[in-house]
């Protein structure tokens, strides 16, 4: 099977690679920045199945026709975003610009693509804005961030082209987390926050409630989908188990021998920030998936990561720096 996984850098675009990989895929990966150091990757980047492509979905879209066009994919998943929920009210035509502009140039050479099967979309539940109940996929939108009103412009557009043919699904994933992930997210900032000796900003006193789901968990999720998913199905990927940040922090600190007064300073709530997602993932469990990694011993795994590759001596920034 031929895969284009667009936004391959990514978090979970380069385990979704390590995933489709050991399936037999032949794999284009392409992706804005140049690939990544091995330690950031959890695939083998010299794997005779795979190519990666520098591009950039913003400035190289001709470019990117091309390689789909050569190539003849099968499937096309697609993880580039602009996904920084607090930065996109700053300069939100940025996150309109990769994540509905962009895409929209794509679409008619996907439309037009005989090859392909199935087109994965990697959405977010913060579409749906702040819910206290269980999340079911047909729920209205209701986003409170410009990131959030992006993701839900982008789903409304692919919608309206699913109409007319295009074979594609959907995902929103709770909030995933695992070795290799950008320092700037909060499990391995925390980690590496402690080992520097510095004190992470609690947005909040951290009251806000989140499902943590370990990367592994949410990329067989997405195989599943694009595999024997409905063609303009949703699918949430989550699981019962939620936390708040703050017990969150907590659990870190205690696992690393730490004391959570030491390692927080508590500051103001962030502008638009959600208070809960809880997610119901009873329609992609009717598929067979369950989640299986625990949350104590995905965060084991990071702690051992950032450990093992030194990862906090390599004075890597913890905030996220916007690139245009």
């Amino acid at each position: 099977m031929r895969t284009i996984v667009i936004g391959s850098n990514s978090f979970s675009g380069q385990d979704f690679i390590r995933h489709i990989l050991d399936n037999d895929h032949e794999v284009v990966g392409i992706s804005r920045s140049s690939q990544k150091e091995q330690y950031e990757l959890s695939y083998n980047k010299k794997d005779s199945n795979f190519k990666f492509s520098q591009l950039d979905l913003n400035g190289d879209t001709e470019r990117i026709i091309g390689e789909i066009k050569d190539f003849s994919p099968h499937y096309v998943v697609n993880f580039a975003a602009q996904s920084i929920v607090e930065h996109s009210w700053n300069c939100p035509e940025d996150w309109y610009n990769t994540n509905v502009t962009s895409l929209a140039k794509l679409l008619p050479t996907l439309s037009d693509t005989d090859s392909l099967v199935r087109y994965l979309q990697i959405s977010t539940p913060e579409v749906y804005g702040s819910c206290e109940d269980r999340i079911v996929e047909s729920r209205n939108y209701n986003p409170s961030t410009p990131y959030a009103s992006s993701k839900a412009a982008a789903d409304a557009l692919l919608n309206v082209y699913h109409k007319q043919g295009l074979p594609v699904c959907w995902v929103r994933s709770a909030n995933v987390y695992g070795a290799r992930q950008q320092l700037f997210k909060i499990i391995p900032k925390v980690v590496v926050s402690i080992l520097q000796g510095k004190k992470l900003p609690l947005h909040g006193g951290g009251f806000s409630t989140r499902s943590f789901i370990h990367i592994s968990d949410v990329s067989k999720a997405e195989l599943l989908v694009l595999k024997e998913g409905d063609v303009g199905g949703i699918y949430h990927i989550s699981h019962e188990e939620e936390v708040s940040i703050r017990d969150l922090v907590a659990l870190i600190c205690q696992k690393m021998g730490k004391s959570f007064a030491d390692c927080v300073d508590e500051v103001g709530e962030r502008k638009g920030k959600d208070r809960a997602y809880t997610l119901d993932s009873k329609k992609l469990n009717g598929l067979g998936w369950f989640s299986e990694v625990k949350l104590e011993e995905g965060i084991e795994e990071v702690i051992a990561w950032v450990k093992e590759h030194r990862v906090h001596e390599k004075g890597l920034p913890l905030d996220y720096i916007h690139k245009r």
